[in-house]
């Protein structure tokens, strides 16, 4: 139960992280600190309140609350500077590891290989939508250690390789 709960919070952490880094630079230093604030205390203070009677999934829950309201700051910030959001890719973007991912859960794999498999086909499923383009990529691969990104354009190399020659 407490990964269902966490798996929750990934897209409120992805809103409140994506437009909160856009603060930090732009000067905004008053409002990153609030984004923190609302984000941190709602998870130190339910913390407390939920860790003793409910556990783990007490101390999810408390970071998933903790979640949602920096992500409802972060989407009232962003519209007071007339940030542009696209929901709807936003929603596909988080959609497609959890149609990937409710599958992988009934084969009862090793959590290491369900999570590569889910990364590596929603970063396929990406390019093939055009959610990512070939800017995305390259900075994806530039924080990727080095062996595995050989292997990568290797294997990325030989699809494309193939596909020239149809």
């Amino acid at each position: 139960m407490t990964l269902q709960i966490l798996s929750l919070t990934s897209l409120p952490t992805c809103i409140f992280t994506g437009i909160g880094i856009l603060f930090y630079p732009y000067g905004n230093n008053r409002s990153f600190l609030l984004l923190g604030l609302v984000t941190s205390l709602p998870r130190v203070l339910l913390y407390f309140l939920f860790v003793y009677p409910l556990g783990k999934n007490g101390a999810a829950l408390s970071f998933l609350i903790g979640s949602i309201c920096g992500a409802i700051l972060s989407i009232i910030y962003s519209k007071k500077i007339k940030m542009d959001l696209h929901y709807k890719q936003i929603l596909i973007l988080f959609k497609i590891p959890i149609v990937i991912a409710i599958p992988l859960k009934y084969f009862d794999l090793n959590p290491i290989i369900s999570i590569s498999a889910i990364l590596i086909s929603s970063y396929f499923a990406f390019i093939l939508l055009k959610l990512i383009d070939s800017q995305d990529i390259e900075d994806i691969l530039r924080i990727l250690p080095s062996r595995l990104v050989k292997i990568i354009r290797y294997v990325w190399g030989r699809k494309l390789k193939r596909q020239n020659e149809k």
